[in-house]
């Protein structure tokens, strides 16, 4: 609130053949670089404190920005099977780049979705196969670890509100939070 950064625009020149300026009532957008991570922040926030989120000739706006660029995310793992999500999304979504420091360790035996896809070494080979893909915040996953150990993830916090579809039956859902809450809230909708 007391450091300002003046950014001046200009109208598109209809004279022109090129789009050189705003149009009026276009929506005004904001990106965020974070250049000591070398990466665009997700999750940004824009909050006028005067003036609107329009283009308009002869205005003036007031905002403040405000935006999360990563969180570490530590998930303990127990030996033998574990359930676990993560609320955040990292840079890199596939699984195989997300669990590689748990493969080099040679802890990790296998990581497997509700579908049966799994992440896991063929057999008899040093080569890993990646099945499921890319991660998904919805999803939950069976991970298999021959010895106590930890996850270490780092990524932008997954923007909520977050819809979870849900199959007949069983499933194994994400819980995208970075705050925990009574599950009776969580579930709420659907237990009424």
């Amino acid at each position: 609130g007391s450091n300002y950064l003046v950014c001046k625009v200009s109208r598109d020149d209809p004279s022109t053949p090129l789009k050189d300026g705003y149009a009026t009532g276009n929506p005004i957008q904001f990106r965020l670089w974070d250049a000591s991570m070398g990466l665009e922040v997700g999750n940004l926030i824009v909050n006028y404190t005067y003036g609107q989120g329009f283009f308009t000739s002869g205005a003036t706006s007031k905002f403040n920005l405000s935006a999360i660029s990563a969180v570490n995310q530590s998930i303990g793992l127990n030996a033998g099977w574990n359930i676990i999500s993560f609320p955040l999304q990292p840079s890199d979504m596939l699984m195989l780049t997300i669990f590689d420091p748990l493969i080099i360790s040679n802890v990790l035996v296998k990581v497997q979705d509700e579908k049966g896809r799994a992440l896991e070494r063929l057999a008899g080979s040093g080569t890993w196969i990646n099945e499921i893909g890319q991660m998904n915040p919805t999803e939950g996953y069976k991970v298999r670890v021959t010895e106590n150990t930890t996850l270490e993830v780092t990524g932008q916090p997954v923007a909520l509100p977050l819809d979870i579809t849900l199959e007949p039956g069983w499933n194994i859902i994400g819980y995208p939070s970075m705050n925990p809450q009574p599950a009776s809230t969580a579930f709420g909708s659907l237990i009424s």
